[in-house]
């Protein structure tokens, strides 16, 4: 299930255009300059800049969220430090009183397909990922089903 996952993001994903390196984002983007091709971003930038997701600009966060999603579905063993990142930055509200403005921002740029996609994605958050060891908040269920109503909506 999560490879198959995996290459339909890389499939519904495939048209996303880099934004250009001054349209990355205000801050802790410094890594992600001139990585153009979102499949080729290393692991070990994702995971060690995974809290970059609610900094990038809208463009960005539309062009990099598969990477982030791919990494995830392809290496669960890194759900520690991918999944709550992920989920959160799905949600437009606030993360630690930091709000998120970003997926409503970005929402224009995401195709139906790709929508859907994410949906499924969330939707199918507790079997891909049952009883988080690493959930840092009890309220990652919570988060799961109101990103699932936002992108529903949207």
């Amino acid at each position: 299930m999560y490879e198959e996952l995996a290459r339909r993001v890389e499939s519904e994903f495939s048209q996303a255009v880099y934004p250009g390196d001054q349209n990355l984002g205000i801050r802790e983007i410094e890594d992600f300059i001139g990585q153009k091709e979102w499949r080729k971003v290393p692991l070990e930038l994702l995971i060690r800049k995974n809290s970059v997701l609610i900094s990038f600009s809208p463009a960005a966060y539309h062009f990099y969220l598969p990477a982030f999603l791919c990494a995830l579905l392809r290496h669960p063993d890194f759900q520690g430090y991918l999944e709550q990142p992920i989920v959160y930055s799905l949600i437009p509200s606030p993360i630690l009183d930091m709000p998120n403005e970003i997926p409503e921002q970005a929402i224009p740029l995401f195709t139906t397909g790709e929508k859907s996609l994410i949906v499924e994605f969330l939707e199918n958050h507790a079997n891909l990922f049952p009883s988080s060891p690493y959930s840092l908040f009890d309220d990652l269920v919570e988060a799961v089903q109101f990103a699932i109503k936002f992108w529903k909506e949207s």
